[in-house]
């Protein structure tokens, strides 16, 4: 993710991204990327 928006490599340690998330991401036709979710967890309620 850090990668495709530009940010230091390292930059995704800063995040708070919990076990078994997802993140989405999105291409634009322009090229550019759009963030859908971070660290999003719902698929898990009631496991």
């Amino acid at each position: 993710m850090a990668r495709e928006l530009g940010a230091p490599p390292a930059a995704w340690m800063q995040l708070p991204i919990a076990h078994a998330s997802l993140t989405e991401l999105m291409r634009r036709t322009t090229g550019e990327w759009s963030v859908l979710g971070v660290s999003d967890v719902g698929h898990l309620v009631g496991i």
